[in-house]
């Protein structure tokens, strides 16, 4: 498996692979060392795409160039895609990606796990805590 962009959502993929035995190339512009499976730089990008014939964008819309995509999976240059986030959102009906069969798209739902509802609950009660203790909230936005 090919990764493109080792930030917390990569890593995390990253190691996940690996439990099921997955050979994990990660790409980062600048690898540092402490990645969780082998990291190439950027420059690499050429040599790892005809290794990882598939995309999976559940990270920001504006990472892929949607028109691009589309032209790779008409001409077979990419074998699939699974897209949970769009430049534009929702995706336009007349978007090509909806008519795929090699694509599967999800409403930026990927974020949706039990994981991160028990986040979400746990920042709420520290929040509500440090609010009625007079406090700074976390992650607070003025």
């Amino acid at each position: 498996m090919g990764i493109i962009g080792l930030g917390s959502i990569g890593s995390e993929v990253a190691r996940l692979s690996q439990q099921f035995g997955m050979r994990v190339i990660g790409m980062r512009r600048s690898p540092q060392g402490d990645e969780p499976c082998e990291t190439w730089p950027t420059s690499r990008l050429r040599e790892l795409l005809p290794r990882s014939a598939h995309i999976i964008n559940v990270g920001r819309g504006q990472l892929i160039d949607e028109r691009a995509l589309i032209e790779a999976l008409q001409s077979g240059h990419i074998g699939g895609a699974a897209l949970d986030v769009f430049v534009v959102e929702p995706l336009p009906t007349d978007n090509p990606l909806w008519d795929m069969p090699n694509v599967i798209v999800t409403p930026h739902s990927a974020g949706g796990t039990v994981l991160a509802t028990q986040r979400a609950a746990d920042m709420f009660a520290d929040n509500l805590g440090r609010y009625l203790r007079g406090q700074p909230m976390l992650n607070e936005v003025t």
